[in-house]
């Protein structure tokens, strides 16, 4: 067998997968290879138009549809856990909002955790440093930084975005816009990632933002539609210990499995199912669930494919007044759709080009709750 090597193996071409892959094969003396199960469609309309991203949501093609155990906490619900199937993973399916947490919240992460390498100092400048922040309007001002990822802001408030800012402003919270500063409190409308310069309004992300420029160069090998089965283990010569060490992956593409080696790295960044997923099949896991399942534990590690703890997500629906403009016409008519789509395929503006959600506010609960709330809602959480 022809097994060829590489320095670094990327397991997973998803957000993290991308980026790696484009910042390690800035370095010439290293040959990177990058695997991804899904496919490259960096140029699929359903990706790079922003409003259509809800209609990839259980589609197979564009999404690995998992889905959640019964929830006991939600009578037994079961619920779809999107990851996006392709180069840039779930950044190629996901909404485009850019919500950032303010400096409070990575001061209590950094507490709670023990490092203070999650505090607001040192995070900072990586919120700065991946985008390109575009201006309302696209004022003489010009962007903000210059990262990869285009973020922007709605070309103009409507009427609902306006009056939300305008709610929490009366409520003595000004609104901040600028996401990445670590002020945000109270309402504000942050940025997508969405390339809304004029002529563009597509969806900006680790696909065609990270890896799609870095695909020219000479030590970068990507490789799509590769499933990767399990990471090769041997024992490290280089210590005493009999420690292993990753020095390989076998992965199946078109019902042939292949073996590809690496000298120095193997990185597996294939998601929060992903990754646990294949450590598992590696013998890296559970020895209890291992190896009644015939997999060899070679690595006793329980907490691997345990503790995923995911946020709930839900949308009010609010009924307005029937001179307010929403979006509903869109959903409705055809006629409307298809003006609408004509526009976006000539100019690249309209709603299409837009983001599913601007308006986001990080407001205290205790603000709303009573003190019988309060008290019922902690005694949940413990």
């Amino acid at each position: 067998m022809n097994v060829k090597v590489f320095d670094v193996i990327i397991v997973g071409g998803g957000t993290a997968g991308c980026v790696l892959a484009s910042r390690l094969s800035t370095r010439e003396d290293l040959q990177i290879l990058l695997l991804e199960a899904g496919t490259d469609r960096n140029h699929d309309e359903k990706v790079t138009t922003p409003l259509l991203s809800r209609r990839m949501f259980g589609d197979p093609n564009y999404d690995w549809c998992s889905e959640s155990s019964p929830q006991k906490g939600m009578d037994g619900r079961v619920f779809q856990h999107i990851r996006g199937k392709m180069l840039g993973g779930r950044s190629g399916i996901n909404s485009h909002s850019l919500v950032f947490p303010n400096k409070a919240m990575h001061e209590a992460w950094a507490e709670i955790s023990g490092d203070d390498g999650w505090d607001w100092k040192n995070v900072k400048s990586y919120y700065r440093a991946f985008q390109t922040e575009q201006t309302r309007g696209f004022s003489e001002e010009g962007p903000h930084n210059e990262g990869p990822i285009q973020a922007s802001f709605p070309r103009e408030l409507d009427v609902l975005q306006k009056a939300w800012e305008d709610v929490f402003d009366n409520l003595g919270s000004k609104s901040v816009c600028d996401g990445p500063s670590g002020d945000a409190l109270g309402g504000f409308t942050t940025t997508n990632a969405i390339d809304g310069q004029p002529g563009q309004g597509v969806r900006s992300f680790a696909g065609n933002a990270y890896l799609e420029p870095a695909l020219n160069r000479k030590n970068l090998v990507v490789i799509s539609g590769a499933e990767v089965e399990r990471i090769v283990l041997e024992h490290d010569s280089h210590n005493d210990e009999g420690r292993l060490r990753a020095v390989g992956v076998i992965y199946e593409k078109a019902q042939t499995s292949f073996l590809v080696r690496a000298k120095k790295d193997v990185i597996v960044c294939a998601g929060a199912v992903g990754s646990p997923k294949i450590l598992e099949q590696s013998g890296i896991g559970n020895k209890e669930i291992l190896e009644p399942l015939g997999i060899q534990c070679l690595v006793n590690l329980p907490g691997v494919g345990e503790n995923l703890q995911d946020h709930l997500n839900f949308g009010p629906s609010v009924e307005v007044r029937t001179d307010i403009e929403t979006m509903d016409a869109l959903i409705r008519d055809p006629k409307v759709a298809a003006a609408q789509r004509a526009e976006y395929d000539t100019k690249r503006t309209g709603p299409l080009a837009e983001g599913g959600a601007y308006s986001f506010a990080h407001w205290p609960l205790q603000l709303f709750n009573s003190e019988s709330e309060e008290a019922a809602l902690r005694e949940l959480l413990q």
